[in-house]
């Protein structure tokens, strides 16, 4: 799962607004001995610390490889 392109573009515009940027996601289970990526079930946070401060930036839902790369190919088009 990928961060879509519009998303990536704000967290890139609000960098330096920050000292840290994470995204956070709820999955279904979490086994940390487990091996492997976790898969986010719904909507992922992207969020900023100002050092005082936790500011949300934007709230998403994860692309999928392909649809990401139909995006980039559709707004090349044009």
């Amino acid at each position: 799962m990928l961060i879509p392109p519009d998303v990536k573009k704000e967290i890139a515009r609000l960098r330096g607004e920050f000292t840290e940027i994470f995204v956070i996601a709820e999955v279904p289970r979490w086994e940390p001995k487990q091996a492997g990526t976790l898969r986010p079930d719904g909507k992922l946070l992207a969020v900023g610390y100002d050092g005082l401060n936790y500011w949300l930036i934007a709230s998403f839902t994860p692309v999928t490889l392909e649809e990401y790369i139909r995006a980039q190919s559709s707004s090349r088009a044009q």
